[in-house]
Formats: C-alpha cells, sequence, structure tokens
C-alpha cells in the first residue's frame, strides 16, 4: 500500500501510524509479525528511493534554473555590449556560451535562448559595424563644418560662393542621415554649438 505512494513524507507519517496501530495490537511474533516486519522493510526502502528521487529532481531542477540564468545573463551582456572593444568583448562571452554545457532537459526555452543569444550576436556585430560608419561621417562632418566656416575669409568670393553652395548640401545631408540613424546630437569637438546652427550662420552670411 505505502511503496505507490508520491510523497516520501506522506508515506512516512502513514506507516507511522500503521506501525503504532500494529503495536497497539500486541502482536509479538508469528506469520503475522513477519509478514508485517517485511512490509515494513519494504516500505522503509520505496519510502527512502521516493526521498533519492525526490532530491534528486530538485537538484535538476536548480541546476537547470541556473543554466537558464546564465544564458540570459550573456543574451543580455551581449544585447548591451558598447565601446571601441566591442569585438574583443563579444569574443569573450561567445566563448563563455560554447563553454557552456548542454541545457539539462533541452526543449523550447533552451532553442529560444539558442535563438536569442545568435539573435543578440548577429545584432552587435552589426552595431559595431555602424557604429565605425557613424564615426566616419561625423569626422567627415566636422571636416565640412570647418571648412564651410573658413569660406568667407576667401579673397575669391565666386569660388567661396560656389564652394559653399557644395558643402552645405552634403552638410546637410549627413546631418540628416546621422539624425535618422543615431540620434546625433549634431555637435562637433570644438564647439558646443549644434552644427546646425553654425552651417546656417555661415549661409547667412553668403546671403547677406
Amino acid at each position: 500500500r505505502l511503496t505507490g505512494i508520491s510523497d516520501p513524507s506522506v508515506a512516512q507519517s502513514e506507516l507511522t501510524r500503521l506501525t503504532d496501530v500494529w503495536q497497539s495490537l500486541g502482536v509479538t511474533g508469528g506469520l503475522a509479525q513477519d509478514r508485517f516486519t517485511r512490509g515494513v522493510a519494504e516500505a522503509e526502502a520505496a519510502i527512502a528511493r521516493r526521498e533519492r528521487e525526490v532530491e534528486e529532481a530538485a537538484e535538476r531542477a536548480r541546476m537547470r534554473a541556473e543554466a537558464i540564468a546564465t544564458r540570459d545573463a550573456l543574451c543580455q551582456r551581449v544585447e548591451t555590449l558598447d565601446g571601441d572593444d566591442l569585438p574583443a568583448q563579444l569574443s569573450v562571452i561567445e566563448e563563455e556560451w560554447r563553454s557552456l554545457l548542454q541545457l539539462v532537459g533541452d526543449g523550447p526555452e533552451a532553442a529560444a535562448l539558442a535563438a536569442r543569444f545568435a539573435q543578440a550576436v548577429a545584432a552587435c556585430r552589426k552595431r559595431h559595424e555602424m557604429s565605425g560608419v557613424l564615426a566616419e561621417m561625423r569626422e567627415r562632418l566636422e571636416a565640412l563644418v570647418a571648412e564651410a566656416e573658413s569660406l568667407p575669409s576667401q579673397d575669391d568670393e565666386a569660388a567661396a560662393h560656389a564652394r559653399w553652395q557644395t558643402l552645405s548640401r552634403e552638410a546637410r545631408g549627413l546631418t540628416a542621415t546621422l539624425k535618422e540613424t543615431s540620434n546625433f546630437e549634431l555637435r562637433t569637438s570644438n564647439s558646443e554649438d549644434p552644427v546646425q546652427a553654425r552651417l546656417d550662420a555661415v549661409g547667412q552670411g553668403f546671403a547677406a
């Protein structure tokens, strides 16, 4: 009867109750006592097995939870990576991911985490690539603004005006692209004034 109980604590309580009842009967020997003793031993063995099973299941659940948390943390790290050394940081995290043991039980959750990590890595590489492109655009914009600001001092006004037309078109195109792709604040390294305002100031000089 007790060997089929799934909860070992319930089984142990029931075994204790039955043992108390048996002892209250005053049976001290014979076939009945032997049979009861064997039954108690079988029940105790079954309870012990079930206790081990429960402990092992709890340990597996704990390990799985830790594994999931580790993978989730790695995904978050990749999703928030930044800096000039981004490729090196990413390489370290990818190595950590490869070193992880297979997730206990696998299943949809493991597949989802693997897909999330792969997507995060791809997005991270794209982010780094784009940051290089944006840096080049910022440098180009800075150079255009600096050149534009030097035009009013040139002796050849016609050439300066023609050059301004070319510079202003390219500069405005760059500022528009930077706004769309990186929320660029349009501030250059040698001034706290917005680039647009600096360009407008040069333009006003030519329009005067």
